[in-house]
C-alpha cells in the first residue's frame, strides 16, 4: 500500500479519530487532577506513574488500531490473534512502553523532554509488533534498522512537534485558562500535540519495517 492509500483509509482515520479523542479526553482528566490543590501524594503519582502509563497505552491502543495498515499491508493475521501467539504479549508490551518512560528521563540528554521519550516508546512498541508479525510469517531475515532517511524523517518530526507543542500551547494556554477559570491548558494542549505527533513517526517507522515483507 502507497501512503496515500494508507492516510485515506477508513480504518487509518478511524485509528488517528480515536487516539486523539483518548489523548485529549484522558489528559485533560490527570491535567485537571495534577492541577488540584492539597492532593500531593495523588498530584505526584498522577504525573509519575498514571499520566506516563496513559501516554504509553494510548501508543499501543493506536498501534493496534491502525495496525496492519501502518507496515504497509492491507491484509494480515488479526492483532488479536498475534497477541494469542504467545503468553502475555500484551502485557509484556504496554510494560516495557511504560518502563521506558521511567528509565529514559534519567539520562541527562533526554531528561524531562518528552518529544524525545515518545518517539522511542513509538519505535519500541512498532518493533515487537512488527516481530510478532514476522515470526507469523516465518521470516526472519529483517532488520529494526529501518533505514538512514527514516530516522531523519522521525527526528524532524520530533523537532516539528516541540516546536508546535511550544508555541500552539504559548499563545493560546493563557487565553483559555482566562476564559475556562482554570490551570493547566499550557500543559494539556503541549502534551497533546506532541502525543498526536507520533501517529507520522510511527507510519513512518513502520511503514520502513514493513517494505522489507513485500
Amino acid at each position: 500500500m502507497s501512503i496515500t492509500d494508507i492516510l485515506f483509509n477508513s480504518r487509518f482515520l478511524l485509528a488517528c479519530t480515536s487516539y486523539a479523542v483518548l489523548i485529549v479526553a484522558g489528559l485533560a482528566l490527570l491535567e485537571w487532577i495534577i492541577h488540584r490543590p492539597r492532593h500531593r501524594i495523588l498530584i505526584t503519582t498522577t504525573e509519575r506513574v498514571i499520566e506516563p502509563l496513559y501516554r504509553a497505552f494510548v501508543l499501543v491502543v493506536f498501534i493496534f488500531m491502525a495496525y496492519p495498515l501502518i507496515y504497509g499491508l492491507e491484509e494480515a493475521i488479526p492483532v488479536m490473534d498475534l497477541l494469542a501467539d504467545g503468553e502475555y504479549r500484551a502485557d509484556q508490551l504496554v510494560n516495557l512502553v511504560f518502563l521506558t518512560s521511567l528509565i529514559l528521563p534519567v539520562f541527562p540528554v533526554i531528561g524531562k523532554h518528552i518529544e524525545l521519550i515518545l518517539p522511542v516508546q513509538a519505535i519500541i512498541c512498532c518493533m515487537m509488533v512488527f516481530n510478532w508479525l514476522a515470526q507469523h510469517r516465518q521470516f526472519t531475515a529483517f532488520s529494526y534498522w529501518p533505514g538512514l532517511d527514516v530516522v531523519m524523517v522521525i527526528a524532524l518530526l520530533a523537532v516539528i512537534s516541540h516546536w508546535l507543542a511550544v508555541n500552539i500551547a504559548k499563545n493560546t494556554a493563557s487565553h483559555l485558562d482566562e476564559h475556562f477559570n482554570v490551570t493547566g491548558f499550557e500543559d494539556l494542549i503541549s502534551q497533546s500535540i506532541i502525543l498526536f505527533m507520533q501517529a507520522p513517526a510511527i507510519l513512518v517507522y513502520s511503514l520502513g519495517l514493513g517494505r522489507q515483507l513485500t
